[in-house]
């Protein structure tokens, strides 16, 4: 009897039932397999089947919409029958992929973070902008070099290991783990993070992520001019609509007591939030309204403006949780 209980919460595209010495083992990938892909495995004891066959994830998804409690393979055929009603889907002719499991070191991750920290990675060419690098200190770190995050996980270890983790990964551990804390098993080109009967295997970037350590570091070591009201400026980019359209740079610029922003719609308003007489700042309100939602939940948001050494333009923006683990930084449009 196949338990859906027991299956994944979230599964990728194409979910393959192979016969083992004890139930059953299943394969959860996507229809065009790379060496990117991530797959999730589920071991089922007490499902045993006479034969390895291969359904969509919407199937299953619908055998627990019926609350199957009995589930049959014909040649051609998965029907699931339930309290709710009764399923049937044609089967799919699939090879399962080649999963490598890691059995080397072992990490801490953080998942809630590790989500946080996966808005900021980059898009462009640079693949190793596209993951988000963690080590074995639980620090979790992300950029496009446009804007950063940075979480200190304060984890005292002799060793560092690192790995850079792709997105996709960690969207799949935090839709069927939640945003806990796991232990994640590695070597130099997988991931593995398991929990109860369920295991989800990534690939890792290969490569040197930049020193955003060192960066962060040097932040904090800048010209601080003033705090600004985080929650203050927030609202501002709340009212300002347009701020968080994807596909067109919104400018907000702040002088003296003024905030203005101008996207497919202008903002304009007095904000309590002085600066010196003639400086001015001007950032990619996306990227600002990215920065303060990530740290929203705390109520107190450390802001401090970094300026060039002319102190007329803003060469950073460091936002910072009331505890200081968190940090995200924007650069000032040049």
């Amino acid at each position: 009897m196949l338990d859906i209980n027991l299956l994944p919460k979230k599964l990728n595209e194409i979910c393959l039932f192979k016969k083992a010495e004890k139930g059953c083992t299943l394969y959860s990938f996507g229809e065009k397999f790379d060496e990117r892909e991530v797959v999730i495995i589920c071991r089922l004891e007490d499902f045993d089947i006479q034969k390895s066959f291969a359904v969509s994830s919407s199937a299953l998804e619908m055998a627990k919409k019926i609350q199957a409690n009995d589930v049959k393979v014909t040649d051609k055929s998965f029907i699931a029958k339930g309290l709710k009603g009764k399923y049937a889907s044609r089967l799919i002719e699939c090879e399962p992929p080649i999963v490598h499991l890691p059995k080397d070191k072992s990490m801490p991750l953080d998942i809630k973070y590790l989500s946080k920290a996966s808005n900021y990675v980059g898009a462009g060419e640079n693949l190793i902008l596209k993951g988000v690098y963690c080590d074995n200190a639980g620090n979790i770190t992300a950029t496009d070099s446009f804007k950063a995050y940075n979480y200190e996980g304060n984890l005292d270890v002799e060793e560092h290991k690192s790995v850079v983790i792709t997105t996709e990964f960690i969207k799949v551990i935090s839709e069927n783990f939640g945003l806990e804390k796991c232990k994640a098993r590695f070597d130099n080109q997988t991931i593995v993070v398991a929990k109860d009967n369920i295991a989800i295997v990534g690939t890792l970037f290969k490569g040197d992520y930049p020193n955003m350590e060192k960066i962060f570091l040097d932040a904090k070591n800048g010209y601080k001019v003033s705090s600004i009201d985080g929650n203050q400026l927030l609202e501002c980019l709340n009212n300002s609509k347009g701020c968080e359209t994807q596909d067109k740079i919104v400018l907000a610029k702040l002088t003296k007591n003024h905030f203005n922003a101008s996207g497919d719609n202008e903002y304009d308003c007095d904000i309590d939030m002085p600066l010196e007489n003639d400086s001015e700042i001007l950032l990619n309100g996306n990227n600002l309204s990215k920065a303060i939602n990530t740290l929203k939940e705390y109520d107190n948001i450390d802001m401090n403006i970094l300026f060039d050494r002319d102190g007329k333009k803003a060469a950073m923006v460091l936002f910072e949780s009331e505890n200081s683990q968190e940090k995200v930084l924007v650069l000032g449009m040049r």
